[in-house]
Formats: structure tokens, sequence, C-alpha cells
């Protein structure tokens, strides 16, 4: 495998210069408020808008162009046209009079009535449209995305359809929509263009069933809409989602929370006032409904929380709240992998190598894979002995290595170990398609409860919130809630999963990129590599496609920092058993050269003429089942 697989860059360039760093400042308390200068600017879902239509985040759709010439682009701004704020009826109403129903002919306008009260279903393009001149007709084939609700949510939705549209000129006034009203779609649609362009992707935070961390919701948010974050409180206070509410604390929020005023911000505080909190008088109440509003919100300045007009203080550690927000360090995570010939797992080069990994060398040799707590605080091992067979040692730095007993899984095949909740205490593996957890202190793995999975699991992975698990069965992509209680292996169970949608035909894997985007690759011996971002609801997908054909394996993504506005992680996997990291223009950049080796012995005394000429040429490093920390 070559230095650099994929499009061609300009030679030296390292890994550090796709390296996403911002600046943080620490916690503080000011008076009342609560105050973190994240720096954080809210990533937005979709590109600015195309030319004759409103710029993103200044207005949604506009009404019909009446210089647009084109049918099927009619249909298209037509598909566009019901974005925006469906959530209060004046609102709706006036996008309905305003904007979707000036593409109809006026003939049609009263008499089109789409169901739905405010949802909206998403499509996205089958095919390219097709126009017929002679009945002056464009038929579109979409498939189903799901159904926008109007608190932000998107409900499954599956399927194909074909819809055509009768598109004629009515006299000086240019294209409209004619024919009857029975032609028309039944439901309000809008198209992923559309939500691209007019939406933002915005989480809201609930506590987990344990309160010990906050799971993120993924919704929605018109860009148009001026008191956005009013909304999101609205959002929060009716509860999550229900695929994910299985995971979620029962009144998280403290019975009879409601909003009392307009959420009033600007560059130097953020004020969020509410009513019917009978108990804020306990810090760990006020700390723990602080939390959430600062994630949801993510203020620019200090956060102050008021109730019934009087100012509450909290702890304002906001930061031990989110397992994705890191320890407010800029630092990049530690790479690992393991060098093919000697079966050793070693650091891959960066700025804070520190030598070599505190293993032993007993324990450290036959490495199939790994993987490696936050900080190499601990170490998972999957090691193949001399007859061939499979194996999971695990162990805290610096202390020898157990194997782990899987009761009756016998020969086991095992996938890449990770380690749940970025911490050194509970490792998770797949083998021989069941997964399975154990303690870094046990000796027996406990095999977690799949039974809502149809079929093997192929790929897996955890959010950094613990909570939320993206799975691989039978070639289908899908999330689920990860039912616990806390680090009770005998209470993780899968939730009911839910299936996202993705291009790609052959999985290889799954990895979490951010808190709402996973990616999957797609392989094969005679298929280039491809790479797809998908939405944590399957709505959105960015696809990848490399110069590569090869085979996948062992992919990892890595969640950087839930605060910096960078839309994808960091990707690692093996093209062909050699260990790359993956970048969004295609590259495939291979960590071969990268490993950190022992030093080499000095040559000691006179060599021999005997053995005077050419030295024999290295062997090279080859670098397979990369990781990274945590």
């Amino acid at each position: 495998m070559s230095k650099r697989t994929g499009r061609a860059r300009a030679a030296g360039r390292s890994w550090l210069t796709r390296v996403l760093v911002a600046a943080f400042a620490g916690l503080a308390v000011a008076g009342c408020g609560i105050g973190i200068d994240s720096g954080v600017v809210r990533d937005g879902a979709g590109p600015t808008a195309a030319p004759g239509q409103a710029p993103s985040g200044k207005s949604g759709p506009r009404p019909r162009d009446v210089n647009v010439t084109n049918p099927s682009q009619l249909v298209k701004n037509f598909l566009e046209s019901a974005a925006g704020d469906h959530g209060l009826p004046a609102s709706h109403e006036d996008i309905m009079s305003n904007v979707v129903r000036s593409y109809l002919a006026p003939n049609l306008r009263d008499d089109w009535k789409p169901s739905g009260d405010g949802e909206l279903t998403l499509v996205d393009w089958a095919e390219e449209p097709t126009e017929n001149s002679i009945e002056h007709t464009v038929e579109v084939k979409v498939r189903y995305l799901g159904v926008l609700t109007v608190d932000g949510r998107i409900e499954p939705r599956s399927g194909q359809t074909k819809l055509t549209f009768k598109v004629e000129q009515v006299g000086s006034l240019g294209l409209f929509i004619t024919g009857q009203p029975s032609r028309l779609p039944s439901e309000l649609l809008l198209s992923r263009d559309g939500l691209k362009r007019y939406y933002d992707q915005v989480p809201i935070y609930f506590w987990n069933k344990d309160g010990t961390s906050l799971v993120p919701d993924l919704r929605y948010v018109p860009k148009a809409l001026e008191q956005r974050d009013n909304r999101l409180l609205d959002w929060l206070l009716k509860g999550p989602s229900p695929w994910l509410a299985p995971a979620i604390k029962v009144n998280g929020l403290p019975s009879g929370t409601r909003r009392l005023n307009n959420i009033v911000t600007d560059d130097q505080k953020t004020v969020v006032s509410l009513a019917g909190i009978a108990d804020m008088g306990e810090g760990d109440v006020r700390d723990s409904l602080a939390a959430q509003l600062y994630w949801t919100l993510l203020p620019k300045g200090q956060l102050e929380l008021r109730v019934e007009s009087r100012v509450y203080p909290t702890s304002g550690n906001f930061l031990a709240a989110n397992r994705a927000a890191g320890t407010g360090e800029i630092r990049e995570p530690g790479r690992y992998a393991v060098e093919r010939a000697t079966g050793v797992l070693r650091r891959v080069s960066s700025p804070d190598d520190k030598g070599q990994l505190p293993l032993a060398a007993e324990s450290n040799n036959r490495v199939k894979s790994a993987g490696v707590a936050a900080r190499e605080a601990a170490f998972a091992l999957v090691r193949v002995d001399a007859k061939g067979r499979e194996g999971l040692w695990v162990g805290r730095r610096d202390s020898e290595l157990h194997e782990v007993d899987f009761g009756d899984l016998k020969n086991p095949s095992l996938g890449m170990p990770f380690w749940l909740d970025r911490s050194a205490e509970v490792v998770m593996v797949l083998g021989n398609g069941r997964l399975w957890a154990v303690k870094v202190g046990d000796r027996k793995a406990v095999q977690v409860d799949s039974s809502s999975v149809k079929g093997a699991i192929t790929a897996v992975a955890v959010a950094p919130d613990g909570r939320r698990i993206a799975l691989v069965s039978g070639n289908k992509l899908s999330i689920a809630p990860l039912l616990r209680q806390e680090n009770a292996l005998g209470s993780f169970v899968i939730g009911e999963p839910r299936e996202l949608y993705t291009s790609l035909p052959a999985l290889r894997g799954v990895g979490f990129l951010r808190e709402d985007t996973l990616v999957v690759a797609s392989a094969g011996p005679d298929v280039k590599v491809q790479l797809a971002h998908v939405s944590v609801d399957g709505v959105m997908e960015d696809v990848i496609t490399t110069n590569v054909k090869a085979e996948v394996s062992n992919l990892v993504g890595y969640v950087v920092d839930a605060r910096q506005p960078a839309r994808t992680g960091k990707v690692l996997l093996d093209v062909n058993g050699e260990a790359h990291q993956a970048f969004e223009d295609d590259t495939l950049l291979s960590l071969n050269g990268g490993l950190v080796l022992p030093p080499v012995p000095e040559p000691t005394g006179t060599p021999s003429p005997a053995v005077s000429g050419s030295p024999e040429p290295k062997p090279e490093v080859v670098a397979s089942a990369a990781c990274y920390e945590g």
C-alpha cells in the first residue's frame, strides 16, 4: 500500500494539518451568572442558499419566482417551499398562504388541503425529475426520509413513491402547478435540499437514567426562527424523542417547570426565566437544570438562571456533564496500531509521544487488535495464541493483563474492543456476532441482551454518552438506546433499533464522528472504498468516494469535542489490512511510517571485512488495527 492513497496531495503534509483546534477558557462563576467562554458557533445543517433564493439564516423560502422557466426547477422549488416554523398556527398559515400555495394555479389554492397539521414529510430524489413536454408533466421518483414534527423531531418513514406534477404557463404570470387537487400530494412535502438550506441541526440534552451524564437528542430548528432559544427550551420541557426515551431519566426536569418569559441574550449574558419549580433550593437540582440549559442553548457568555424572578447561582461545572466535551484540554487523542510483523501494540507518532507503552512484553505480543482507555489508564488486547485461537486480555496500565472468560463461547472470533463512557472501567467487544461487556477487574465477560436486534451484529459503536449504540446487522445500519444501570453489566440491554438509511451497499463498519453523526464504510475487492457521514436520524448523508478498490475493516470514529463546530471527528480504518487515517477530501493516509518503534541498538566493535558491503534493506513496517484512546 502506498504512503498516500486516494487523491494526491502535496508531499510532506502531516496528519497535524487536519487537526481541528479551538481555544476554550476555563470555568468561571461571576456574581450570580454562570460562565464558560467556549467560543462555540453552532454548526448549521446546510450550505448557503442558491441564486435567486433567500440566504440561509435570514429568512425562509420565498414565494414562487415568476422568472423560473424550467418546469423541473419549479417542482424542486415547490418541494422546498414548506420549510419554516410550523410550530405555531399563525406561522404555519403564513407559510401555506404566502409561500407554498403561491406555486399553485389560483383555482387550486383553496381546494388543496394537505394532511399533517404542520408535520412535513421529508423526501429525497431517488432519480432526477423527468419532463413530458407534450403532457406538460414532471415526474419525480422520491424516497421517504422521515417525518419532521413541529417540535423538530424526525419520526420514521420509509419507502419510495412517484409524484407527477402538471406544470403549465398561465398567461403572462409564468409557470404554475396546475391540474386537479386530487393529483397533488396528500401530505406537505419537504425535500432534503430544503431541510439543509433552511434548518439547523441542533441537539437538546437530557440526563441519562442514572443522572450521570447528558445525552443529546437531535432536532431541526428553522434558521429563520427569531426566538429559537425559546423554542429549544420549550422542546426541552416537552421531553425526549420516543426512541431515546427509554435511556433518559424520567422527570429529569423538576416537576412543573415552565418557561416564564422570553429568553434574553446578548454577547455577555443569556437570561433564562422559569416558573413552577418547587425544589430550586436543592443545589443538585439547580446544577442539573443549568447543565441541560447550557448544553442546549450554548450561550456565548454567562448563563443566568432565574426562577420566579429570583436569580439562582450554580456550580458552573458544565463540562463534566457531557462526556463528549472532553476535559477542556486542547489535546489530540492518542493513536495506536499493531505492528503486523511482531503483533506488538505501539503508539502512532504524535506531539505527545512518550515512548513505549506501559505494557509488559509478555502481554504485548500476538496482538490482533486493541482498545486503549483514555490516558492509557487501561488496555484491552485481542490476542491470538499459537493455535490460532483468539482471546481478550484486559488490565490496567503497569499491571498484568488477565484473560477474559467468554463462557460457552468457544473459539470466539473477536472484533476490536472499545471502552465505554471514555473511562477505564468497562470494555465491550463483538464476539461471534454478539456483544459482550467486561469490567476491567473481572475475568468473566457478560453477554449484552441484544434480543431486539435481528441477526448477527457485524459492527458496533457506542456514543461518548454511553447510552446510544449504532449497529450494523444484516447489512443494515441502525441506532438504538443502550439501556443500563450505570456499570451493572447484567442490566445492559440494546433497546429497540431504529433503522437508518444509507446509500452505501456493503457496510464494513460504523463509528461516531460527532454526537449527531455516524461514519460508515463500504468496500469490496472490486469496489471503490466509500465512507458516508450519516446523521443519527438517517436524514442527512454525505458520501465520500476514494480512488481505491480494496477491502476495509476495523473502522473507528472519534468525537473530538462536542463544543467544536467542525462537522466531523476523526476516522481510522484498515485498507487491505493496513491502517490508514481517512479525511473528508477522500484522502487515505497510511500510518505505516508513524509507528513509534523501539530504538535500534548501536553497533559494537568493528565489522569484519567478510560482512562489509551494502547493508540489507530494512523490512517495511506495516501497521494495522489502528485505534484512538478512549
